[in-house]
């Protein structure tokens, strides 16, 4: 459900101190990232905390949590913070969002560019 827009080969060239990578969620605040695209170094270690997280009751009681709920709580903790790295938010835009931007008139003001010149990835929302 995502559409690349422009070439991504550069993420291959992300820095190894990184254990994950994520465009930010814009939408919601600065320190939430997208699951609608990951790039990870996968660690046995983080595979197994974030399976136990999946299974225990977060969110205000919610059960279970949803994947990105879940990878954003992991890499939220102190501990974990320097080890992701964010994309910037205009790399990956709902396609929700550019279509209200490209329908406004002047458009409204938000955290990605709403241009197709600049974004990386359309992820399709329905």
């Amino acid at each position: 459900d995502t559409h690349p827009l422009r070439n991504l080969d550069f993420l291959f060239c992300v820095s190894p101190e990184f254990e994950l990578f994520f465009p930010r969620a814009y939408w919601l605040d600065a320190n939430t990232g997208t699951g609608a695209l990951y790039g990870i170094k996968p660690r046995k270690k983080t595979y197994e905390d974030m399976l136990d997280m999946w299974g225990s009751t977060s969110h205000a009681g919610s059960f279970p949590p949803g994947e990105m709920d879940v990878v954003n709580d992991y890499y939220n903790r102190p501990e974990n913070l320097k080890r992701r790295g964010f994309l910037p938010a205009s790399f990956l835009v709902l396609d929700s969002h550019w279509h209200l931007q490209e329908e406004k008139a002047p458009p409204r003001v938000d955290a990605h560019p709403g241009s197709l010149d600049t974004i990386y990835v359309m992820h399709f929302t329905g």
